[in-house]
């Protein structure tokens, strides 16, 4: 069977880390964070281990001694990456990926769920390497822009906090018939 590639673009960061460990686990698949190279920097700069980082503190926590939040320095330091080298990103995650693939998790897992993609490049890499894009929009988010253009075989998965568990199946279900539609297809 064909390894599974699914590309994770969601404006907000918080609501989708649900859908991704939802993913992951029911398709078996290791996540890889595109932003992790951003997450290890501030993680470095504010003296907080990555995982507390991503997940406990707020967005919105001033990075001491700078002035700006966490979510501000990620910005300003992810923008000055891509501009020394457009896909500072898309390398970093393909050394991954391959690290994964031949070692013990490539034989443990069926694939990857990338997340945090969000530039037309890092989406773009993706689907040529085979992968499924996923467009997941929020219906109570209070930001509608999305960075990315939707395009022909991506797919566009809303969740509302509503009804999440609920959108969440129909998301997994959406995928699980995409996917097989491709492997059929090879």
């Amino acid at each position: 069977m064909k390894k599974i590639l699914i590309g994770i673009s969601s404006p907000n960061n918080s609501p989708a880390r649900s859908a991704i460990a939802a993913l992951a686990e029911e398709f078996n698949v290791e996540h890889i964070s595109m932003r992790q190279p951003l997450i290890n920097m501030i993680a470095t700069l504010t003296n907080m281990e990555p995982v507390h980082q991503e997940f406990t503190c707020s967005p919105q926590a001033l990075v001491e001694g700078l002035g700006i939040s966490i979510a501000e320095l990620e910005v300003t330091l992810a923008f000055n990456l891509r501009t020394i080298k457009s896909n500072f990103f898309i390398t970093r995650c393909a050394e991954s990926i391959a690290i994964s693939n031949s070692g013990f998790n490539g034989q443990l897992f069926n694939g990857h769920i990338i997340s945090g993609i969000n530039t037309e490049l890092e989406a773009q890499w993706l689907r040529d390497q085979g992968g499924l894009m996923v467009h997941l929009y929020h219906y109570d988010d209070q930001s509608q822009f999305h960075a990315l253009h939707e395009m022909d075989g991506d797919l566009i998965c809303i969740i509302d906090s509503n009804a999440r568990s609920q959108q969440l199946t129909a998301t997994i279900a959406s995928i699980t018939a995409r996917i097989n539609q491709q492997n059929k297809a090879a």
